[in-house]
């Protein structure tokens, strides 16, 4: 259930790859503490920074992308709003029931589908806007 990060999802801003990079470092993290039941603690410490630092992503995105007047940051905060929702909902479900095989299902899902597709679409087009104005790394 690991998610590797594939280099193919950078989108040449070095700041944003490298949190991209960690949040699939932590991901991974918390997988295998969670399919361990006697890391139960580490499990929760992952999750709680995995949740943490998916909101520090997200600022730091639109920092950025407000800092180069990127015309679609709205619509973008916005999707990052709907996925921090899902997390959040799965973080309160985990605490409640633990690493249940439905809840590492959900998360994986969540992660792969809705993360993975954002980056390798919605955050290229990012990139493709600083690399059209000169300002991508």
């Amino acid at each position: 259930m690991a998610k590797s990060w594939n280099p193919k999802l950078r989108i040449d801003v070095p700041a944003i790859d490298a949190q991209h990079e960690e949040l699939y470092d932590r991901f991974d993290a918390f997988v295998e503490a969670a399919s361990d039941r006697d890391r139960k603690a580490a499990a929760y410490e992952a999750l709680s920074f995995l949740s943490r630092y998916v909101d520090e992503h997200f600022a730091d995105e639109e920092r950025s992308m407000a800092d180069h007047r990127y015309p679609d940051l709205a619509a973008h905060r916005e999707l990052h709003r709907a996925f921090s929702k899902e997390l959040t909902e799965l973080t309160l479900r985990f605490f409640n029931q633990g690493p249940t095989p439905s809840f590492l299902l959900a998360l994986a899902n969540l992660f792969e589908s809705w993360l993975s597709m954002h980056i390798a679409q919605v955050d290229q087009k990012f990139g493709e806007f600083l690399r059209s104005e000169g300002s991508a790394g």
